[in-house]
Formats: C-alpha cells, structure tokens, sequence
C-alpha cells in the first residue's frame, strides 16, 4: 500500500466566501449551488458545487489566457444584447477503462450570457444533465442607488457588479498565478518527464498537466468526463423567468 498522500491545496484570496456566486439548487429544493474560483498549479478554474446529497460539482478548467478570454467575455456581456449569450468550449483527453481516447473530447463549457433583463450570467456545463445559471447581482446587504433617489435597474445593477468582478478577478488572478508559478513549473515537468518514461521515450516540458492548454489534473478536476451536455438553470430571487437559451 502507497503512503503517497498528495500535497494540501493552498488556499489563495479566490477563495474568501464573499466572491462566491450562489443559486437555487436545481437538485435539492432548500439547498445553494455555489460557484467558486480557484488555480492550481497556476490553472484557472470555475468550479460549481452543486448543493445535493451526492456532492455533484461541475468543472471548467482553463488555461491562463484562456480564463482572459473568459474575462474579455464578461466584458462583451455588459454591452451586449439582451438574450444575448457566448461560450468558451473545452477538450481534453478522456479515460475510460484505463484507456486514452484518441483525440481530445469536449470535457464542459464555460457560458455567459445576458438575460432578457439585462442581468448577466455564468455557467458551467459538463456530462452531467444539470442546468445552474449564477448571476451576478448586488450582495444581500449592499444595494445601488441614483443621486436622485432611484434605485438602479437590474441590467444597471447587474452590470456594475460584473465590472468590479472583472477588475477583482483580473489582478487577483495575475498575483496568485505569478505566485504559483515555480510550484506550477516544477509539476508541469514533473509529469512530463513521468509521460515519456511512460512511453519509453524523451520529450520536453510543453503543454503536459498544469501548464500550456492542457486541461488536466489536479484539484477539482472534471475527472475525465464524457462530452457535456449544455448547462445553466434557475438562479437567485432577481433572476429572470425567461426559458434556458441552451
């Protein structure tokens, strides 16, 4: 038996509690799904959890400069359209009885969008038949209003919380990965030199595990899942009523 126990995650300023965003459970009436931020080994990642009794959680798993595209996608969301809605599709190597697929599979999908009130949403979609959409909206305890004394809209409300998301995340998320990076280099060589012993040949650090486009490994990890189907479902109190528009 293995006494090998893996190293405890760091926790990093993404994971304070107040930058979580919350919905209704669509499992478990009474129960939160939460959506959480995090990097491993200098990866971003959303992770939805989805408040049931099995634990089920949902996972996109990025790339730096892909969790910047996904940054530039919120951006676009606070000007577009009503309804209006974009994805990030992701792939990786999946394993089913031990055995690699031979091409890389979509593994989940990371959606933005804006709601027929202007409210704009994430969410996260994998294999499992789950819809969560989490938008973004003023905290319980805080609220926007005009010099006049009008309370903002909605989309207004809605909009301003999603920009100070992006200017939070955007700098948060460049000081944890400069942060993680030796440790994210180190293991990024490590399993690519465990690769190519593997397969009884050489081969570089590229894109193997925590590093490149690669979307593998580690803390909450999709685990090799089968290509999803979309996802994003009921939210908070101010949500929409319009139909899912995926």
């Amino acid at each position: 038996m293995s006494d090998f126990r893996p190293p405890p995650r760091i926790k990093t300023p993404l994971d304070h509690p107040k930058l979580k965003l919350s919905s209704p459970s669509p499992n478990t009436p009474g129960k939160l799904s939460n959506l959480v931020w995090g990097l491993y080994e200098g990866n971003p990642r959303l992770t939805v959890y989805i408040g049931d009794q099995e634990g089920s959680k949902l996972s996109a798993n990025l790339d730096v400069v892909t969790f910047y595209a996904f940054i530039e996608l919120l951006k676009k969301a606070v000007t577009a359209e009503l309804g209006w809605y974009d994805k990030i599709v992701n792939k990786n190597f999946t394993w089913y009885n031990q055995k690699r697929s031979e091409t890389p599979e979509v593994v989940s999908e990371l959606i933005v969008g804006r709601d027929k009130e202007g409210q704009i949403w994430i969410s996260v979609s994998d294999n499992k038949p789950v819809k969560v959409r989490f938008f973004i909206v003023n905290p319980e305890y805080h609220t926007l209003v005009h010099g006049t004394g009008e309370p903002f809209t909605k989309a207004e409300t809605s909009s301003l919380f999603t920009l100070g998301y992006i200017n939070l995340l955007e700098k948060v998320v460049a000081q944890v990965f400069n942060a993680q990076w030796p440790e994210a280099e180190a293991a990024g060589k490590k399993r690519a030199e465990a690769a190519a012993a593997k397969r009884g040949g050489g081969g570089g650090y590229g894109n193997a595990g925590g590093g490149g486009n690669r979307q593998g490994g580690g803390y909450n990890n999709s685990g090799g899942a089968r290509p999803p189907a979309p996802a994003p479902a009921a939210e908070t109190a101010s949500a929409g009523g319009d139909d899912y528009p995926f």
